[in-house]
């Protein structure tokens, strides 16, 4: 018969120790290190790296860009975490536009 992962007690070393949820395949949101998610690349910079370097202006991160572009694995990845970063902030808008919506009592129009 298989044991699932044991509890962690006093005697278990740290880097063995099963965070609490891991074994049900969650973690507790306080044990996600801020940038994570992003894989480990700061959101606010990327966005404005690309809006800001070849996206929307050809401007003050152009030169970092074309840097950036001579390698196209690496411009790949940090494309792919501009388009997870801003999957975030999609996220955070249609939200908060459900929060306004239902706070003013707009119905959903309905599909045809």
């Amino acid at each position: 018969m298989e044991e699932g992962p044991r509890k962690a007690d006093e005697s278990t070393p740290p880097e063995h120790r099963v965070p609490h949820g891991a074994a049900e395949g969650r973690l507790d949101p306080d044990q996600i290190d801020e940038h994570a998610m992003y894989n480990e690349a700061n959101p606010a910079e990327i966005i404005n790296f690309f809006n800001y370097g070849e996206l929307i202006h050809y401007g003050k991160h152009s030169e970092e860009y074309d840097k950036l572009a001579e390698d196209a694995e690496l411009e790949a990845i940090q494309h792919n975490n501009f388009k997870q970063a801003m999957l975030g902030l999609i996220h955070l808008y249609f939200g908060f536009s459900e929060v306004i919506r239902s706070a003013i009592g707009l119905k959903r129009a309905q599909a045809a």
